[in-house]
């Protein structure tokens, strides 16, 4: 058995993820959860080699596309679906 010291920040990620679990009926220990941390990125080695793991909702990455027509919450509908609205329905 090892002794692996976390840092403040990881430290209270690991109690958060252990409550977590606890939460949704999973009773789990610290240690396993870090063994299978270990198990699943030993069998996906490729997201350790990354230097900065890419968020899903980076800015940097959105692109912006002109469709040609301008939106407003009134007529999103007709333009994505071709639904028209009653004055009524608004």
């Amino acid at each position: 058995m090892s002794t692996v010291r976390l840092d403040e920040k990881h430290s209270k990620m690991l109690d958060e993820l252990k409550a977590k679990l606890t939460l949704q009926g999973k009773k789990i220990s610290k240690q396993e959860i870090v063994g299978r941390i270990i198990e699943i990125a030993s069998n996906n080695n490729e997201i350790l080699l990354d230097e900065q793991p890419q968020a899903a909702n980076d800015v940097d990455e959105l692109k912006i596309f002109d469709w040609g027509i301008s939106d407003t919450s009134t007529t999103v509908d007709q333009h994505l679906y071709g639904i028209k609205r009653s004055k009524n329905d608004t």
